[in-house]
């Protein structure tokens, strides 16, 4: 993340969120500045003018990442995320199958992106009381034509 890099960051102002965005503040972990960056030079001129309120911004920063890779975090946000957010949807799923007798496993549904070209993970198994996750938090990563994307450090 740019927020764990050393010095101040100037982030544009933009539509697009990541899932922590609501977590950082404008002024306390980043110089905040149009998308345009028609007022870059303004900002940066406060930054090279103020170099202690800079250096605290960066030091808040570098403290939110820190938080934000821990475990205890990441379980706090997989459960905000995953089970809170998730959850409704995957307890409105209704299967196709109205006999009682399906034959859909998260392995068969697994097998069924392979073959059409989409390489997916079992990371957990859950029963609505707790998890088993199959692989370690922090060795996540996305597979895309049988590359690993891992993200180390989450």
């Amino acid at each position: 993340s740019k927020l764990a890099m050393p010095g101040v960051l100037f982030h544009h102002e933009t539509s697009t969120r990541h899932w922590y965005y609501d977590e950082i503040k404008p002024w306390v972990h980043y110089i905040p500045v149009q998308s345009d960056l028609s007022d870059l030079r303004e900002k940066y001129e406060w930054a090279e003018s103020h170099p202690e309120e800079a250096k605290v911004i960066s030091q808040k920063a570098t403290e939110f990442v820190k938080n934000m890779m821990s475990s205890q975090y990441m379980e706090n946000a997989y459960l905000q995320f995953f089970v809170r957010q998730l959850g409704s949807v995957v307890t409105a799923y209704e299967s196709d199958d109205h006999d009682g007798e399906s034959d859909e496993t998260v392995e068969s549904i697994i097998d069924y992106y392979r073959a059409n070209g989409i390489d997916l993970l079992k990371y957990s198994t859950c029963d609505g009381q707790m998890c088993i996750f199959e692989y370690d938090a922090h060795e996540v990563g996305i597979r895309n034509n049988g590359i690993v994307y891992n993200y180390k450090g989450f």
